[in-house]
């Protein structure tokens, strides 16, 4: 099972897919109350009709009764204990509670009685992601697609999951084949697109991304998650005022939509309005403050106020909630540059390079620290490096690297925001400086530098 700081990593990918998120449609208070009227007139007329108890079951369980639940669909596995259908419809029920173990339980009981059942390894994939349980998820959903291959239910879900578990290809394979096979108006085509949408911007194909999420919105206008991957994707294309637009949508709807808080502090960072920003991300924090995401936003904001101290605060804080983040540790760099740790910023940028080795932007930045700490040599092998890896105009994350240490602003362009995202101007010429400037044993300044925007 994942834990819990885990799990909330992979929300984004995994929206949706799982049973816990996934009612079709909540009922209003006065129609539940009617439903259950008329359920309840079903069942004195029907007592022992196990699609009138499971029905009456179902509507239990949405409406949070979970005793009264329990006893409808537990009695109609009395009257058809034979019926692999029976536990399956008590193990839906339990899932839409939230009780995946229980659901898994009489899954397997299911399965057990009628083994060839496609939907059985989807409801039990769906309630294994529930509960985190990413790589048995996935061996469910194979069984579904190998039991029927044309059917698109069970390829959302082990997309999704795919996504999550860092293959964003296998995703895009996976959701083309949803899309392909779901019917025009089918209620998880929205679902589809916002998904691949997810799984292109993990392979920055931005563009792509933004057509996916558009697609989405006009498929379900109501879709704020959808708004959100839109909102996203202009930002990194640039498009801030199409961006801020969506973003007011979502927030006129959920006021503390916290991901929409901080992609508005991040837009105001990059317009250079820092105190603004800084407002917006203190308010998602507030609501939310252990999200690494925002407490990073947050860090560098501060570092453009020349708050260098309380930068890496931040960044302490955001790297401690998810120590694998390659930007985080990569932004703690900068920061400890800043205040003259020089030996702690080379660790950092070395952390980055132990995780992604060919990381350019790393490499420069640790040259960079490497020599203003007094060690030439390392810096000197660091630039080699850079130069090697770099070329003459091949993708790499120099000019962050360069300019992350120079400059302490959100003056980079949304582009380059991401050191992962590979897309800011790629300037060779900038890393012979840095080695030359390695080699004399002083930091690049000036033009020698790349810039961030």
């Amino acid at each position: 099972m994942q834990d819990q700081s885990t799990r909330k990593d992979l929300s984004e990918p995994l929206e949706g897919v799982g049973y816990t998120c996934s009612l079709a449609r909540e009922l209003m208070p006065e129609e539940y109350k009617e439903a259950v009227a008329c359920a309840n007139s079903l069942v004195d007329e029907h007592p022992d009709d196990v699609p009138v108890l499971t029905g009456r079951g179902f509507l239990h369980a949405r409406g949070g009764d979970g005793r009264r639940a329990e006893e409808d669909l537990s009695r109609a596995i009395e009257l058809a204990p034979g019926e692999g259908e029976s536990y399956r419809n008590r193990g839906l029920a339990r899932a839409l509670r939230g009780e995946h173990g229980l659901a898994i339980e009489d899954f397997d009981r299911a399965i057990a009685l009628d083994p060839d059942s496609a939907g059985l390894y989807e409801d039990r994939g769906r309630s294994r992601v529930d509960l985190g349980d990413l790589e048995g998820a996935i061996g469910d959903f194979d069984r579904a697609i190998e039991l029927d291959p044309e059917t698109a239910n069970p390829f959302l879900p082990r997309g999704c999951v795919h996504t999550a578990l860092g293959e964003p290809r296998k995703a895009l394979e996976d959701l083309n084949r949803a899309i392909e096979l779901a019917a025009d108006g089918a209620p998880g085509l929205p679902l589809a697109y916002h998904h691949r949408g997810i799984a292109l911007r993990r392979l920055l194909e931005w563009e792509r991304a933004a057509e996916d999420f558009d697609r989405a919105v006009t498929l379900d206008p109501s879709s704020t998650r959808a708004r959100y991957g839109r909102a996203a994707a202009r930002i990194n294309e640039g498009q801030l005022l199409e961006a801020v637009q969506d973003l007011d949508a979502i927030l006129r709807v959920e006021p503390d939509n916290t991901l929409a808080l901080r992609a508005v502090g991040v837009v105001l960072g990059y317009q250079g309005r820092h105190t603004a920003a800084l407002r917006e991300l203190n308010r998602s924090l507030r609501l939310d403050p252990d999200d690494p995401e925002t407490l990073s936003a947050r860090g560098v904001i501060q570092a453009s106020l020349g708050r260098h101290a309380r930068a890496i605060e931040d960044h302490e804080k955001a790297v401690a909630l998810d120590p694998g983040n390659v930007r985080m540790l990569f932004d703690r760099g900068v920061a400890r540059l800043h205040l003259g740790a020089a030996a702690e910023a080379a660790h950092d940028f070395g952390a980055v390079l132990a995780i992604e080795p060919e990381n350019v932007g790393a490499l420069a930045a640790r040259a960079m620290a490497l020599a203003a700490g007094g060690m030439v040599g390392e810096g000197f092998r660091d630039y080699d490096m850079v130069i090697r890896l770099a070329g003459d105009g091949s993708p790499s994350y120099l000019d962050q690297g360069m300019t992350g240490i120079r400059l302490s602003d959100y003056g980079r362009s949304p582009a380059d925001f991401d050191p992962l995202a590979g897309l800011s101007l790629q300037r060779p010429p900038a890393a012979r400086s840095g080695r030359e400037a390695a080699q004399a044993g002083k930091p690049v300044s000036g033009e020698d530098g790349a810039r961030r925007g």
